[in-house]
Formats: structure tokens, sequence, C-alpha cells
């Protein structure tokens, strides 16, 4: 992957923010820069983002699963999600 996987969420080392469900700042629970999150979302190997406005949020429950599963590319992501739910997983054709 290239990248370490941050394991600030997994000891317990996390902000107030955590107990949110929708986060603003991933980079500051995972422990890595901002611009180090930013690159990893441009490469596709971070949890996707909802759209609020102009703002991103991140569901707080995907983080902890995305350190938690070693912060797998967003597409194996999406797939395990897709499974562990049972939801079956939308193809692009």
């Amino acid at each position: 992957m290239g990248a370490t996987c941050p394991d600030k969420l997994m000891t317990g080392q996390t902000s107030d923010a955590a107990v949110r469900l929708l986060v603003d700042k991933p980079w500051t629970l995972c422990g890595i820069s901002r611009a180090h999150w930013c690159r990893l979302e441009v490469a596709g190997k971070t949890p996707v983002a909802i759209r609020l406005g102009r703002k991103k949020l991140y569901r707080q429950r995907d983080l902890s699963l995305w350190v938690e599963w070693g912060c797998p590319a967003r597409n194996e992501f999406d797939a395990r999600l897709a499974q562990k739910s049972g939801v079956r997983q939308k193809f692009d054709f």
C-alpha cells in the first residue's frame, strides 16, 4: 500500500471528534497530516466522503473499520463493507 496504516483509532488516542457520527477532519483521528490525507484521497485510498455543500464529511464508523482492516484502497474497502453489511455492490459497466 505504501502508506503506513495509522493505529491511533485502535489505541483509543482519539480526539472528541471520534464520538460524533460524522467527522470533518479525518486526518486528526488517523494521526497523519492533512496533506498526506489529501494524497491518499486523490489516490483512492480513503473511505468515500459525504459531500455537504463544499464540506466533506466522513462516517466515523467507516474510518474505524478502514483502520481496523489495514487501510485498504477505496474499492477494496467498499467491497468488504458491502460484504459485511450484506448489501449487493454496484458495478459500473
